[in-house]
């Protein structure tokens, strides 16, 4: 039986390349997710953190035995996935990546023109990069006890090394919180989708099971989302990935001093080394965020190191190490 990806992202792919990815062992196909298309380059694919160069049969080989992707295969994909309309998608190009139907994130890389001073990128293409969304149902629910309590949600920071698992468990945490689960009602959640990467709108509409309770703002940036949400939405609770630069950090504590829980990741080993940046100066505590979730990569990915009371990073939670406290994956 072939993955969905395999079936759904047939018709983007040249003849060739879908023959010899629906040709993928099916184990290997359940774990894939990137498609890296590179002209003058081997086919490739990753699956579960490793790179896996696939030939003609859809055989994992070396680099020199893989597919070549030519020029008429990037061509031929840039058409397909732009509807043959490059004006249709000139915001995506600027962008660097646009959203197919299901979720796929296309990212594109390749010769770039300056139009009124912001970057973008022209026909034709050098390569893809197709990212396959992996929801995982349920992947919140050890956490879910800590960060609701009654009807009050705690503002959390979910911290992680890069490709851990923020996202997934992000996406996870605002479909429990808009879905209701035993012993809480729902909650009305704003997603705040700047690279598209939550939800995976297409056309607007959220790709991934995001609950009934969810409005999500695709593409704006996370600064002027959050405050646009809160002013037009009226949300109990604010999801946002990725947090980094002062205004959104601004933006945060602004929300936050209005009742608004915010849900929010941030890059870092540490809790501590997050903390420590300047834009997050006093946004422990009371204030701002009052749990935080840190997930690690010795566990796999996915893996939960503990959930932490904010300040003073008292442990709430910490799973059995047996078991790895694996619950998602990036």
């Amino acid at each position: 039986m072939s993955a969905r990806w395999q079936q759904e992202l047939s018709q983007y792919l040249p003849k060739d390349l879908r023959c010899a990815l629906r040709a993928l062992d099916e184990t290997t196909a359940a774990r894939v997710e990137e498609l890296r298309i590179r002209a003058s380059r081997p086919l490739m694919v990753a699956a579960g953190g490793e790179d896996i160069f696939v030939d003609a049969h859809g055989r994992s080989v070396g680099p020199k035995e893989a597919l070549r992707i030519g020029a008429e295969h990037v061509g031929e994909i840039f058409e397909r996935v732009t509807r043959a309309s490059v004006y249709a998608v000139e915001h995506e190009l600027q962008c660097g990546y646009t959203t197919l139907p299901g979720g796929y994130r296309v990212g594109f890389c390749g010769k770039t023109v300056i139009r009124l001073g912001v970057p973008t990128i022209i026909s034709p293409c050098a390569s893809f990069n197709i990212r396959i969304v992996r929801e995982v149902i349920g992947c919140a629910d050890p956490v879910l006890p800590f960060i609701v309590e009654g009807q009050r949600v705690h503002s959390t920071l979910v911290v992680s090394p890069p490709g851990v698992g923020k996202t997934t468990l992000l996406r996870d945490i605002a479909r429990s919180l808009s879905t209701g689960f035993a012993g809480c009602g729902g909650f009305h959640v704003s997603v705040v989708d700047e690279r598209s990467e939550i939800a995976a709108c297409y056309g607007g509409v959220p790709q991934t099971q995001l609950g009934p309770r969810v409005d999500v703002l695709d593409g704006c940036p996370k600064a002027e989302g959050m405050q646009m949400l809160v002013r037009a939405m009226a949300p109990d609770v604010l999801v946002v990935d990725e947090l980094a630069r002062p205004e959104e950090l601004e933006a945060v504590r602004d929300a936050a001093g209005g009742g608004v829980a915010v849900i929010a990741s941030a890059h870092g080993d540490t809790v501590d080394q997050v903390l420590r940046r300047p834009a997050f100066a006093g946004c422990a505590g009371q204030d701002v965020f009052t749990r935080c979730v840190v997930l690690w990569r010795a566990g796999g990915v996915g893996s939960i190191r503990g959930v932490f009371a904010l300040p003073g990073m008292r442990m709430l939670y910490s799973p059995p190490h047996e078991e790895g406290g694996r619950v998602c994956c990036g």
